[in-house]
């Protein structure tokens, strides 16, 4: 629930943008569809492609109404400058090391046009472990396996300062913890 009042009230964002593409769609996935991340985006008439590595996971997004491709996040079938918007949500750490993430993250740096932007999300790595360590208490799922190199805010800062100049900085709840 928190995930999605983040990103609701981070569509503000993209008011400026009219080519956005999304790295990873599989967040579109585990909710209907008329509530997916990008719906808005292409309700408000932005120009949205979507990338995944899986096939699958595009095959089920047919409908969104977005353009859909199968496409590493590290080598990106893009020519340089083609988006206003990289939207990044919840990837970043199931890329399998830190030179995977920072490989990424130039790519993006790449397809963007200048004065473009990145939008990233991805779990704050002490509070998640602490966050999944209560929830287990309760009976919730253990750690995502997938998620192979998370990183703390002043690990994920200091990887994306090494691209981009860092704009914003928030929580799921609107603070930032360590």
């Amino acid at each position: 629930p928190s995930r999605w009042n983040t990103f609701s009230s981070a569509r503000t964002l993209f008011l400026s943008s009219s080519a956005i593409t999304t790295v990873g769609c599989w967040l579109s996935l585990i909710v209907p569809l008329s509530q997916a991340p990008l719906w808005p985006l292409l309700e408000r008439g932005h120009d949205v492609v979507g990338s995944d590595l899986a096939l699958g996971r595009l095959a089920a997004l047919k409908g969104l109404g977005a353009a859909l491709l199968e496409a590493d996040a590290v080598r990106l079938p893009f020519r340089d400058g083609s988006f206003d918007t990289v939207l990044f949500t919840e990837v970043l750490e199931h890329l399998p090391d830190r030179a995977a993430q920072r490989d990424a993250l130039r790519e993006f740096a790449r397809v963007l046009r200048p004065g473009g932007r990145l939008v990233l999300t991805t779990p704050n790595r002490p509070v998640y472990r602490v966050v999944v360590r209560l929830w287990s208490w309760f009976g919730g799922q253990p750690p995502d396996p997938t998620h192979f190199s998370e990183l703390s805010l002043g690990e994920l800062q200091a990887l994306v300062a090494e691209t981009y100049d860092i704009v914003q900085v928030r929580g799921k709840f609107g603070f930032v913890a360590w």
